[in-house]
């Protein structure tokens, strides 16, 4: 059977563009794992707020003071957990925006970029610097440009390159706050523990009834910090497969339709994945 010469160039135009789709959706998908993933973030229970609370008590305890109500100065805590969450929701939208480009959809995009601009300073018991500010602010303004300025499928090489470098400074900044500062905080909470249910138990004063629930609530508090460990552990590797897997597709990004940039970005997504059903197995 022969084919004319048109009738073949159209053939190979149509394959070409079917294979870009096909590239195209696996960078979709890439992009809604990633924000289901990010998600994650707001199910860590445990925050800069609630570490501030619990020093308080953990200081009532350990002179066995009760009052009536507590009095604990945890306003820059909140903060911190304000500006977290601000960072997360802002990392969030670059991959709505990556989704929705990606599958040509813009139109349903309609995020303006955050209300609340990124301000330098200490936060509980971390900084936000320069860098993370420009950062934040350089990823902001290009959300809000992608969903007011009629960004399409033609413009994903350009949203992917201006993002990258803010992307993966957001995004090592989350993991430093997650490992450098909350772990930390959870590390001291457990020294603390430690040190006052040894003292108590230590205590001629109790009976073995009252030493053996003593024990029992140290264990049980134990187990939520340790519960709390595996959410940020598994929720720090996910963000460096993003960051990883991001580098890849800027790297590649004149290449999509690639069958070997393809498969790179499809374990990726799969690695992902797995530490989203990690997270949600944690109990």
């Amino acid at each position: 059977m022969c084919f004319s010469r048109p009738l073949l160039l159209w053939i190979g135009t149509c394959c070409f563009f079917s294979a870009a789709c096909v590239n195209l959706k696996e960078v979709g998908e890439f992009a809604h794992t990633s924000k289901t993933s990010l998600a994650k973030l707001q199910e860590i229970e445990y925050g800069f707020a609630q570490a501030c609370r619990d020093r308080c008590r953990m200081d009532a305890m350990e002179v066995f003071r009760i009052e009536r109500s507590e009095e604990c100065a945890c306003e820059s805590y909140q903060e911190a957990d304000s500006v977290l969450l601000r960072i997360q929701l802002t990392i969030q939208g670059y991959f709505d925006g990556l989704e929705q480009l990606s599958g040509n959809h813009l139109t349903r995009y309609n995020l303006s970029g955050p209300k609340k601009l990124m301000q330098e300073g200490v936060f509980g018991e971390w900084r936000i610097a320069e860098q993370e500010t420009q950062a934040y602010g350089h990823l902001a303004e290009l959300i809000a440009m992608a969903s007011t300025d009629g960004f399409r499928r033609k413009d994903l090489r350009r949203f992917i390159e201006e993002a990258n470098t803010p992307l993966i400074a957001l995004l090592d900044q989350l993991e430093l706050i997650l490992l450098g500062n909350l772990q930390t905080t959870l590390e001291n909470r457990k020294s603390r523990l430690y040190g006052f249910y040894q003292r108590l138990t230590f205590s001629e004063n109790l009976s073995d009834l009252e030493t053996g629930l003593a024990t029992k609530l140290y264990y049980e508090e134990l187990d939520e910090i340790h519960k709390v460990e595996k959410q940020i552990d598994a929720t720090t590797q996910a963000l460096r497969k993003i960051t990883e897997a991001h580098q890849v597709l800027f790297d590649q990004r004149k290449r999509l339709t690639r069958k070997d940039f393809k498969a790179n970005i499809k374990l990726y997504q799969s690695d992902i994945s797995d530490l989203i059903a990690a997270f949600n197995q944690i109990n």
